[in-house]
């Protein structure tokens, strides 16, 4: 069997991170009846007519008999020839759809030309997939998205999501539970921790790792944080991610909520930085409105490190006993839930924590994809 892995998203986020670890397990295994084939990071651009034309052709190019879709961005009208799966990560901007561009910040980030070809391919969506929600969409980006998701999983031979609870959400918007698979993505991509405290961190800091994007909470955070014993006796909060470079303007938001001498802006991080920074973080903070999966609070829990965070139905899914939940509307029980976990750690609680994530490998998923692949109908 010859399967062709669309490896195209490849950035500093949840599905780049997935991307990354899914090809490396799928090159590592050799399964000896699975010719595995990568289409790279091209020239097409995202939104793009030539997106789909580029899969298009690495499949022709690869004799592919299956394609796997990493993103439910699919060609409009694929020929016949190879079976698909799709990854459905989340169904965040169906879901919320003020999260989707407007059609002016779409034509302002991508072009007056890209906006126009979106409202092209619309059109042709409109033809072969419903709008998954009852309501008129506000936007041609809302729209694509929408009708993209319906079509993508009316397409594939079987659907791949992290969690029972996304599952759940996919299962009310589109018809998938007779071709959907639930398997847990891996945390085990970090390395250990061998080295003491990062450099220039002190020994107590609250922590936040992602990205500023509305949906993760960091009005919440910002609510919550003062409110703390931990951070009233001098504790900083440490920032990593790619939105939090020194003087960008996500660390400006945080610097005037909590004082400038109070945040540690890291930026973008090594896998080992970021590593060591779980480890000795005294919490992870981790409010997120909606995740699919959420990587930074299983990930801080491999290396022992407290966490609280959203209670989300997916959050407990994947940390189960290991955290503490607390509705992010509610400042005060965010601030009562760090005070407790931070006063109740210790070496069998951190134990316990990354006992827990153990069972979150990317072996065991990439077992699962190959299981998947081989179980499909021949074309």
């Amino acid at each position: 069997m010859r399967v062709l892995i669309d490896g195209r998203i490849h950035g500093a986020d949840g599905i780049g991170r997935y991307t990354r670890s899914v090809v490396a397990g799928l090159c590592a295994s050799h399964p000896p009846d699975v010719d595995v084939a990568v289409l790279h990071p091209g020239t097409a651009r995202r939104y793009s007519r030539a997106d789909g034309e580029e899969l298009l052709s690495a499949a022709v190019e690869s004799t592919a008999d299956l394609v796997h879709l990493f993103d439910y961005r699919v060609p409009v009208a694929p020929p016949a020839e190879f079976a698909t799966i799709v990854t459905v990560h989340d169904v965040l901007r169906v879901v919320c759809p003020d999260l989707c561009y407007s059609d002016a910040e779409f034509a302002s980030r991508f072009g007056e030309t890209a906006l126009t070809e979106l409202r092209e391919i619309v059109a042709d969506l409109r033809e072969v997939a419903e709008f998954p929600v009852a309501r008129t969409p506000g936007s041609s980006h809302e729209e694509f998205l929408g009708r993209m998701l319906a079509l993508a999983v009316r397409q594939a031979d079987s659907v791949i999501t992290p969690t029972r609870a996304l599952a759940r959400q996919l299962c009310d918007l589109v018809p998938v539970r007779d071709k959907l698979r639930v398997s847990p993505w891996g945390v085990d991509h970090l390395p250990p921790t061998t080295g003491g405290q990062p450099a220039a961190i002190p020994d107590r800091y609250l922590l936040y790792v992602g990205q500023a994007r509305p949906h993760k909470g960091l009005p919440a955070l910002l609510d919550a944080v003062p409110r703390t014993a931990l951070y009233r006796g001098g504790a900083p909060l440490v920032l990593a991610g790619r939105d939090f470079q020194h003087d960008s303007p996500a660390t400006r938001v945080v610097a005037r909520a909590l004082g400038s001498h109070r945040v540690l802006p890291l930026g973008e991080v090594s896998d080992s930085a970021l590593a060591a920074l779980y480890a000795h973080a005294t919490v992870l903070v981790h409010l997120a409105d909606h995740e699919g999966f959420g990587f930074p609070p299983l990930e801080a829990l491999a290396h022992g490190c407290p966490v609280v965070a959203s209670d989300l139905p997916v959050l407990r899914e994947t940390l189960g006993p290991h955290a503490a939940f607390a509705d992010p509307r509610d400042p005060d029980h965010v601030a009562e839930q760090l005070d407790r976990v931070v006063a109740a750690d210790g070496p069998a609680r951190r134990a316990a924590r990354t006992s827990w994530a153990r069972h979150f490998s990317w072996q065991r998923h990439v077992d699962d994809l190959i299981t998947c692949y081989r179980g499909l109908p021949p074309r």
